[in-house]
C-alpha cells in the first residue's frame, strides 16, 4: 500500500458514518453557498472540507464540483455528502473529462441557493470564522462584496506570509487599482464574498475560454454592478503551495521558461477581453489595465532570466513595455529596480540579461 493510500484509508475511517453523526439542517435558504472545484485533490480534500465543517456559523451549503477526477476525490466527496445535508456533490457529466476550474465554478453557481457566494480551492483551507466574518461585512456595512486577508503557506519550507489591509470601506476606483496592480486585495476569488442577487441579476459566469486570470476577469465584471466594497483586517483564508500539484507551477521543471511564457500570453488574452469592456468614460481604468499588461510582460522576462532562456514571445513583451514605458516609469506602484528592468527590456534582451547577471554577483 502506498503512503497516499495509507493516508486515505486512515482519514476515510475518521469520517463518521453512524446515524447519530448525520447532520440535518433546514437549509432551504442557506446564508452562504461555498463552491469548491475538485480535480485529483484527494490528498488535500479532507483538510479543506473539515475546515468548512468547523465554521462558526452553520447556515451554509457546500457545493463540491468534481471535474473528472481519477483519484479517490469522488469517494471522499460522496462520503461527506452522505453525512451532512448541507454538502452537495456535482459530478461532470462527461466521465473522465476535465473542463477546468471555471466550468466547475459555473456549475456551482447554477446550483447555489445561498444569499451570498464564496469560493474555496480544494487544496486550501479556511479559518473557523472565515464565513462569519465575510457574511458580517455585507450585513453590517450594506456592501455588495466583502474581502478578508489571507496567508500564503509554503508546504516544503513550512514558512508563510500574511497579506492584509486596514479595515474599512474601499472606493471602487481604488479596488480596480488594487485588483490589477498586485497590492493587498489581489485578483483572487477565494478571499472574498459576493452578493448572489448581483450575480443573478447580471447573469455573471466565469469565462470558460480563459485559463489564466479568469478570477480577475470575473471580479472585473462583478465590480461593474456594485457600488460598495468593504475590507476586514482578518486572516481568514490559507492558500497552500503544494509542490508538484496541477494547481501550482513546479519551478524545478526544465520547461519553466516555456510555462511562464504560455501563462503570460494567456494573461494577455484575458486582459484583451477586459479592455474591450471598458466604458469610454473610465480612462483611468484603461490606464490601470495597460500598467497591468506592462508589469506582466516585465515579470515574465525577469522570471525567464532565472533559466537563462529568452522567452519565445520576447518581442511581444518588449513592444508592450515600450508602448507603456512612460506610464510605467511614472507609476508609484513599482520599485525603482522594477522600472530599471523595464527600461533594459525595452532596449534589448542582452541588456536586460546582463543587468540580471550583474545583480546576481
Amino acid at each position: 500500500m502506498s503512503d497516499l493510500q495509507s493516508i486515505m484509508t486512515n482519514e476515510m475511517s475518521e469520517i463518521p458514518t453512524d446515524s447519530k453523526a448525520l447532520v440535518n439542517f433546514d437549509s432551504s435558504i442557506p446564508k452562504v453557498s461555498v463552491i469548491v472545484p475538485v480535480y485529483n485533490v484527494a490528498r488535500y480534500l479532507f483538510k479543506c472540507i473539515e475546515s468548512i465543517l468547523d465554521q462558526t456559523i452553520q447556515e451554509w451549503e457546500l457545493i463540491l464540483v468534481d471535474d473528472g477526477s481519477t483519484d479517490e476525490s469522488v469517494e471522499i466527496c460522496k462520503k461527506y455528502e452522505s453525512i451532512d445535508e448541507r454538502i452537495h456533490l456535482l459530478i461532470n457529466d462527461e466521465s473522465g473529462k476535465n473542463n477546468g476550474a471555471s466550468y466547475a465554478r459555473n456549475r456551482g453557481i447554477d446550483f447555489a441557493r445561498g444569499r451570498y457566494l464564496a469560493f474555496v480551492d480544494a487544496d486550501d483551507y479556511v479559518e473557523p470564522k472565515f464565513l462569519e466574518e465575510l457574511c458580517n461585512i455585507i450585513k453590517e456595512n450594506g456592501v455588495q462584496m466583502g474581502i478578508c486577508g489571507f496567508r500564503l503557506e509554503y508546504q516544503l519550507t513550512g514558512k508563510s506570509e500574511m497579506f492584509t489591509a486596514p479595515t474599512g470601506r474601499i472606493e471602487k476606483n481604488q479596488v480596480y487599482q488594487e485588483l490589477f496592480l498586485n497590492n493587498h486585495i489581489r485578483g483572487y476569488l477565494w478571499n472574498k464574498i459576493f452578493d448572489m442577487s448581483v450575480i443573478k441579476a447580471a447573469n455573471l459566469r466565469m469565462n470558460e475560454s480563459l485559463t489564466i486570470r479568469e478570477d480577475q476577469e470575473f471580479l472585473f465584471r462583478y465590480l461593474r454592478f456594485v457600488d460598495d466594497i468593504y475590507y476586514v483586517d482578518f486572516i481568514g483564508y490559507n492558500y497552500v503551495f503544494h509542490k508538484g500539484t496541477s494547481v501550482h507551477l513546479d519551478e524545478s521543471c526544465n520547461d519553466y521558461a516555456a510555462k511562464k511564457d504560455a501563462i503570460a500570453m494567456a494573461a494577455f488574452r484575458s486582459l484583451d477581453q477586459m479592455e474591450g469592456e471598458i466604458p469610454n468614460d473610465e480612462p483611468e481604468l484603461a490606464i490601470t489595465l495597460r500598467l497591468s499588461r506592462a508589469d506582466e510582460a516585465c515579470g515574465t522576462v525577469i522570471a525567464c532570466m532565472i533559466t537563462g532562456c529568452k522567452p519565445l514571445h520576447f518581442s511581444v513583451y518588449q513592444r508592450t513595455i515600450r508602448k507603456n514605458l512612460r506610464l510605467f516609469l511614472c507609476s508609484g506602484n513599482y520599485s525603482i529596480m522594477r522600472k530599471i528592468y523595464a527600461v533594459a527590456i525595452a532596449v534589448q534582451w542582452r541588456t536586460a540579461y546582463f543587468l540580471w547577471c550583474l545583480r546576481r554577483r
